[in-house]
């Protein structure tokens, strides 16, 4: 949309046309993206490719995603998520009481972002917020519908929770597939806090 690939950052960029890639990694905004801040962006276009497909970025890793919406919906085979489709990072979290304890560098989070539009993987892994994630989502809304008739893993914010964490987050939409479907992830080996699925 904005970009094929970043290793900087974009600031306040809206892309509105339609982004249709015939092979790999797709995204409203940036279809990579390496170490990098995509912040204040909007996206209201749809998005279709094979795999790895986001509202906002199609694959992410070690960046943040900030203050971003998307309202087009997202499709692939695999990897769909209304604000990215793959988030990768090695840090992760722990929780000790209440509170998220952080192992690693931080570097990975999509914080206060909205998705409203549908997002569909017709193999598995689509999320409101992230297809398949190890990133910490937190502070973030989804209100698009999650799934597809014969997919795997499809959540309301996450499809896999691989690391990272979930915190404070609110999914509104519906999430229907074939096997395993939750309103906030279908799997996480991260933790899940202060989160509502309505």
């Amino acid at each position: 949309g904005i970009c094929a690939i970043n290793y900087g950052s974009v600031v306040n960029c809206e892309n509105t046309g339609d982004i249709k890639a015939e092979a790999s990694i797709a995204g409203g905004i940036c279809g990579f993206s390496h170490n990098s801040s995509v912040i204040g962006c909007k996206n209201s276009g749809d998005v279709t490719c094979v795999q790895y497909a986001g509202g906002i970025c199609g694959y992410d890793e070690y960046g943040l995603i900030e203050n971003c919406e998307n309202n087009g919906s997202v499709t692939a085979s695999a990897y769909a998520g209304g604000i990215a489709g793959r988030s990768l990072t090695e840090s992760s979290y722990t929780l000790f009481g209440s509170s998220l304890i952080l192992s690693g560098e931080d570097k990975g989070r999509i914080y206060s972002c909205i998705n409203s539009g549908d997002v569909g993987a017709a193999d598995q892994y689509a999320g409101g917020i992230c297809g398949y994630s190890c990133y910490l989502i937190e502070n973030c809304v989804n209100e698009g519908r999650i799934g597809a008739e014969n997919a795997r893993n499809c959540g309301g914010i996450c499809g896999y929770a691989d690391r990272g964490a979930i915190l404070a987050c609110v999914n509104t939409g519906t999430v229907s597939c074939m096997d395993g479907c939750a309103g906030i992830a279908a799997y996480s080996g991260a933790p899940i806090v202060i989160c509502l699925s309505a």
